[in-house]
């Protein structure tokens, strides 16, 4: 957000019929403020009524819309206004970017055109059908403190495209710039915030940089983070990079290489490195200003990982960096592998695989049971049929084995 310059506001209120005129907004010119930045700020309060700088009325904030019968815009003085009826928005764009209904020379021709921030350095400007006539102006550039300029003409002045209007004859200067809200008088306008947020002094941009070191590896694309708050408009935007290398320092700016840097802008101040190398290494720091002066960041240090910064073994377990042959690892370390073979050799016997092989599980299962039963159960029938069998020839047999004792021939 930008906020530059002086707005002033009165407290006076005009009662008529019921209603009143409650000024929100006031600017001098010259001031050194985007009108529409200032009145876009949120829940900031600037000023007094009775002295002059920066004057906000926090209202614009929460006002309730259907209060408001009728904004004006006032150059300078009461009778050289713009009236904008029945607003459906508080949004100083919209409403202005629209045909007023009133003006000080009565009610605008409906092919006049009112345009915001489209027509060279107009904020705001009012002119004809043929953008050859200008009426009225809010004038704002950033190369000179000297704006501000809201210029106005009663007749119209030939507009010739020129984009200062010092520049343009027979114009006139207001200075000062108002704006007032026509009140019920059942409004509630009292300060939500009570007026705890006050407008900033004319200081330098605050500059954020979360970052305080980042680690890279080649070829990465590296985003350095940069923010700022400041309510005057940034004009520059830098980088300063003190290389580890050479020790230079190295300004990057918006219109350097971009195939390597992107950013450093007043749009984007972050700056991304891109495809950074080792010859990136360094110090980066974020600078900018606005009209009051530079300002500059903490510094973000940053570094690329390399093979050696990868490994996690520690540096004094290697030996003088010195390297071995894998014969020569396979002597020193012998001792060693064969110590811890012997550490890790383990009995086969006690593995759960070998005792699994060995032991049978037991099934709790009735149909298991039963099924076990009848197995046994069949196996001692059949020996028991088999013993019967040879018990019922064990006569025969024992006289056979008698006779061929006894030499008695065997019939066949």
């Amino acid at each position: 957000m930008y906020v530059d310059g002086l707005i002033y506001i009165l407290s006076t209120f005009s009662l008529t019929f019921g209603n009143y005129m409650f000024p929100v907004l006031k600017m001098d010119n010259g001031s050194g403020i985007r009108v529409m930045d200032f009145w876009n700020m949120e829940q900031v309060h600037c000023g007094t009524h009775s002295t002059s700088g920066l004057y906000r009325h926090d209202y614009i904030d929460y006002a309730d819309v259907s209060c408001i019968s009728f904004i004006y815009v006032f150059y300078g003085d009461t009778a050289r206004s713009l009236k904008y009826t029945n607003p459906t928005t508080l949004k100083i764009e919209e409403w202005m970017s629209r045909a007023a209904e009133y003006t000080w020379n009565g009610i605008p021709q409906s092919t006049d055109n009112f345009i915001i921030n489209t027509f060279y350095d107009y904020e705001f400007i009012w002119m004809n059908e043929r953008n050859d006539t200008l009426y009225a102006g809010m004038y704002y550039t950033e190369d000179n403190d000297n704006y501000p300029q809201f210029v106005y003409s009663i007749g119209g002045v030939n507009f010739t495209g020129s984009n200062n209007p010092t520049n343009v004859s027979t114009v006139t200067f207001a200075k000062y710039l108002e704006v007032y809200f026509w009140m019920s008088d059942s409004c509630n306008i009292s300060s939500v915030n009570q007026h705890l947020n006050e407008c900033p002094g004319k200081v330098p941009p605050i500059i954020q940089t979360p970052q305080t070191s980042v680690l890279f590896t080649s070829r990465d694309n590296v985003t350095l983070v940069c923010s700022y708050l400041s309510y005057y408009p940034v004009l520059d935007v830098r980088w300063n990079f003190d290389s580890s290398e050479n020790g230079v320092r190295i300004i990057i700016t918006n219109d350097i290489d971009h195939t390597k840097y992107s950013g450093s802008s007043t749009q984007v101040p972050s700056l991304t490195i891109h495809a950074a190398e080792l010859s990136d290494q360094g110090n980066y720091t974020c600078s900018m200003k606005n009209r009051y002066g530079w300002a500059e960041g903490s510094g973000i240090q940053i570094n690329m990982l390399t093979d050696t910064s990868l490994c996690q073994c520690p540096c004094s377990q290697v030996k003088n960096g010195s390297s071995y042959t894998a014969e020569e690892l396979q002597v020193l370390l012998s001792s060693s592998l064969k110590k811890l073979e012997k550490e890790l050799k383990v009995d086969k016997k006690l593995l759960s695989s070998y005792v699994s092989k060995h032991v049978s599980a037991s099934d709790d299962r009735q149909s298991s049971r039963s099924l076990g039963i009848g197995g046994i159960v069949c196996l001692c029938l059949m020996a028991a049929a088999i013993l019967g069998m040879d018990l019922m020839s064990i006569k025969r047999h024992t006289a056979t084995a008698k006779g061929i004792c006894l030499g008695r021939p065997q019939k066949l």
